[in-house]
């Protein structure tokens, strides 16, 4: 009788351990999982590490990586300028014969998605969006706009690194 299960040939086991170790980062784990005793794991991970075909395998799984994390970030700064630049008047107008809540239907998905809450009670409609300040907080630090300032207080421990230009009879 056959034997019905075939061992892994060496490269099977090297693309194997390339799949495993760009899981984890840990080069020791990725070579116990394909079988290298524990003992030896250390150094053949290492071993592994350096051929060509994993290196190869490496480049091509950090593309991907890359790809979706680059979408994924640029998912989320996209959101947090929204938030940060967000104008009341998309979603209410205002005047002498009072205020008027704009239908949700002629906002774009986009605008949506600065909202958090509305609501309707005893006193009215009420809508809020996302905290403004917040966002524009964490825009400047992502833009690397802001620096720990030596002499800042704890209630304010970031200073502007970028230079402010003042016009007119501005004072300092």
């Amino acid at each position: 009788m056959a034997n019905k299960f075939k061992r892994k040939t060496t490269k099977q086991k090297i693309l194997e351990f390339a799949r495993l170790y760009s899981e984890s980062g840990n080069p020791s784990q990725a070579a116990i999982a394909i079988g290298i005793s524990p003992k030896n794991a250390s150094t053949y991970g290492k071993r592994y590490l350096e051929r060509p075909e994993v290196q190869e395998y490496l480049t091509e799984a950090r593309k991907v990586v890359d790809v979706k994390t680059y979408a994924s970030k640029e998912r989320v700064l996209s959101e947090l300028s929204g938030i940060a630049l967000a104008n009341i008047s998309t979603f209410v107008s205002w005047g002498p014969s009072g205020v008027v809540l704009k239908e949700s239907s002629t906002l774009s998905p986009n605008d949506l998605a600065m909202v958090k809450e509305v609501s309707e009670g005893r006193d009215g409609v009420k809508i809020k969006l996302f905290e403004k300040s917040e966002a524009l907080k964490l825009l400047g630090m992502e833009h690397g706009m802001f620096q720990k300032n030596a002499v800042g207080s704890k209630e304010n421990p970031l200073t502007i690194a970028q230079p402010v230009v003042l016009s007119g009879d501005s004072e300092v």
